[in-house]
């Protein structure tokens, strides 16, 4: 099931809202920010756009470092094809039509997959997949992939 079909069959959620995957693992139907300045949020859209809004002290939300995003703003994800999202506790995944996984925001504990712990500008690929991913999900300081040959990385 993908986060449009998660959002309308399981959630209930109406008007082309999808499932968001926000700060602690929430999710829900994006229509008002479940807990603003608290974390930030990400959604993802049926025509494939992805918005967040939220605390971006660490470019989270990807518009500028440390301004609070009020509103949804779309991300400019350009040449990717995100088929998910997931919202860590300061950074952002994306998982994208070829099985690609991309990273934004802190990355003090490597938690964005890059091979290193330095500050990352802008989206990065994330290195070392074994398949192609399926899901992504993001913790405080963590991050995991959910590959199609069924492993966790």
């Amino acid at each position: 099931m993908d986060h449009y079909e998660l959002a309308t069959k399981v959630l209930g959620c109406t008007r082309g809202a999808v499932a968001i995957s926000a700060f602690f693992f929430a999710i829900g139907c994006l229509s008002a920010p479940s807990r603003p300045g608290a974390g930030h949020e990400l959604s993802l859209q049926p025509n494939g756009e992805v918005l967040g809004q939220g605390a971006n002290e660490f470019g989270q939300v990807w518009y500028g470092r440390g301004d609070l995003v009020a509103q949804p703003q779309r991300l400019p994800l350009t040449g990717i094809k995100p088929v998910g999202v997931a919202a860590g506790g300061r950074h952002s995944l994306a998982v994208d039509d070829t099985g690609n996984v991309w990273a934004w925001g802190d990355n003090s504990s490597g938690q964005l997959g890059v091979g290193h712990t330095k500050p990352v500008k802008g989206v990065s690929k994330v290195l070392g997949l074994t398949a192609k991913a399926v899901q992504v999900v993001a913790g405080v300081q963590h991050s995991a992939a959910l590959l199609a040959d069924g492993s966790i990385w």
